[in-house]
């Protein structure tokens, strides 16, 4: 990054010399280089006024054939924000997870802004044995602006001594391994493969000789600008080849005898490469640098098989409480037996509800969950919290529910209550108000990185409504409480919607005994 910064500024005449480049994200799908620089806060909107240019000097500093785009991030040191970067970077670091919290990061303000973070011994060890330093001094570098100067000291504060009961890992299928399984293996190239084809999505080790197995998506002949082996041909190949987890860019260089063999492999060839992943800083991503090739017949009905967390015996971080509902003892009087639904006895339901910082489930982010347990028609217990996003919570989202960053900065963040609420909800069915499209979609694209999935039947009590109340104005949930004589105390909270949603749900059932 250093050089190509030289370059960019020489090529601008140092107009530019305020961004920072915080990273470069490559698309080989789209074909586009995506250049972040960071904005002192000052200069933004002059920055983004004269995007062009700096779009120029990008594409005069980097030669590709990429199409370039350039993201200007606004820099804007507040120190609760900052805090939390710095909890966050420590805690991608597996060995050093939970040794920061906010007071562990002192900050103080003179002509500059000096950060002292002090770890307790052993976590002090394991940062200066990795030589983490470097990495967090690159990364506040390339997130920040601002004069900042970083110090990690040894504290003498005394460690607690505890057993950390962790979440083990298992596989949907246990003794089956992370591998595809192809049939009809014909060797075509080099040595017969003997390795079993494992996930692209596991192939991360660089310097390591991996087997991937999948279908080519595209095929592009290049040239070599220096060929000193009379034996190769001046051409090399790049495939991509992708299985059900994921793609993975392929380099074959072919010598003259083997040119006019390669080059008939082609979209949408069933391949098997063997070879070494290396690092490419070219396209800042993993290839496979390919030796032997040989063609397959891939699983028609293949499904992942999945790490996953094993259902924590205890819960660790939100602790369900007894629902006490005054309007729910009358209706479940020894007087009124006939007011449960049969459909609802001998079965366990939990009813959630999620508040989120916006609608993509990719970028956006939860900051609430809301849920009640139903066993045999009554509603026993709840759980719920917020959750600290991480991010700002956008003005909008504000206005809708009501939460902002002053509520969710010293909630727990997601891994936790996502492990908490798999507990809370085994062996139930899952409800939810437009939870088939929206709620149940939007946590598993959260909890999947935690290996946490919520694979729970599924019913929807906005798509019951829509089946069994067919004349409603529109099926949002205040109309179909409404039409029950349901009321909700504070809409767009997650755990009022959760139990108003819970009492729709008791009345829907009815329908369904």
């Amino acid at each position: 990054m250093k050089n190509f910064l030289e370059k960019f500024n020489r090529e601008t005449f140092n107009k530019f010399e305020h961004l920072r480049l915080s990273n470069i994200n490559i698309s080989l799908h789209e074909k586009k280089a995506e250049f972040c620089f960071v904005v002192p806060e000052k200069d933004y909107d002059l920055s983004l006024s004269l995007i062009n240019e700096i779009i120029s000097g990008v594409e005069k500093a980097y030669t590709t054939a990429l199409k370039i785009d350039v993201v200007l991030k606004k820099s804007h040191f507040d120190d609760e924000f900052f805090i939390k970067d710095i909890i966050n970077f420590f805690n991608t670091y597996p060995s050093l997870k939970n040794t920061v919290g906010k007071e562990n990061i002192c900050i103080k303000k003179l002509d500059r802004v000096y950060i002292e973070i002090s770890l307790v011994k052993s976590a002090f060890a394991l940062f200066e044995s990795r030589e983490i330093l470097k990495d967090l001094k690159d990364f506040v570098y390339s997130n920040y602006c601002e004069d900042i100067e970083i110090s990690v000291l040894m504290s003498n504060q005394k460690e607690d001594t505890f057993v950390i009961e962790s979440n083990e890992l298992i596989y949907d299928n246990p003794d089956s391994g992370r591998y595809i399984k192809p049939s009809e293996v014909e060797t075509f190239l080099g040595k017969k493969i003997d390795s079993p084809p494992m996930y692209i999505v596991d192939a991360v080790e660089t310097d390591k000789l991996v087997t991937l197995a999948g279908k080519i998506i595209s095929v592009r002949e290049l040239t070599k600008k220096n060929n000193t082996n009379p034996k190769n041909h001046n051409n090399f190949f790049k495939f991509e080849i992708e299985d059900n987890t994921g793609i993975m860019p392929a380099l074959y260089f072919p010598t003259i005898n083997q040119y006019q063999k390669i080059a008939s492999l082609q979209v949408p060839t069933e391949v098997i490469f063997e070879g070494n992943l290396t690092f490419d800083s070219y396209s800042n991503s993993l290839v496979l640098m390919i030796r032997n090739i040989s063609l397959c017949t891939l699983p028609k009905d293949f499904k992942i098989n999945r790490k996953k967390i094993k259902i924590p015996s205890k819960y660790k971080t939100i602790k369900p409480l007894s629902f006490v509902d005054t309007a729910q003892q009358e209706l479940f009087t020894i007087n009124q037996p006939d007011q449960t639904a049969l459909y609802l006895l001998d079965k366990t339901f939990v009813i959630f509800d999620l508040e989120t910082t916006g609608l993509n489930k990719v970028s956006d982010k939860i900051i609430e969950i809301g849920a009640v347990k139903i066993e045999n028609g009554k509603i026993i217990q709840s759980f719920s919290s917020f959750i600290n996003p991480q991010i700002p919570i956008p003005e909008q989202a504000s206005k809708i529910n009501g939460i902002t960053d002053n509520d969710v900065k010293d909630a727990p963040l997601e891994e936790g209550v996502f492990a908490d609420f798999l507990l809370f909800s085994q062996n139930a069915v899952l409800v939810g108000q437009n939870a088939d499209y929206f709620d149940l979609p939007f946590l598993s694209s959260a909890a999947k990185k935690y290996n946490i999935y919520f694979d729970n039947p599924l019913l929807d009590t906005m798509k019951l409504a829509q089946k069994y109340l067919p004349n409603l104005k529109n099926y949002t949930l205040s109309t179909i409480a409404a039409h029950f004589n349901i009321q909700n105390e504070q809409a767009h909270r997650a755990l009022t919607d959760a139990v108003t949603t819970a009492k729709v749900f008791m009345q829907l059932a009815k329908f369904l005994s």
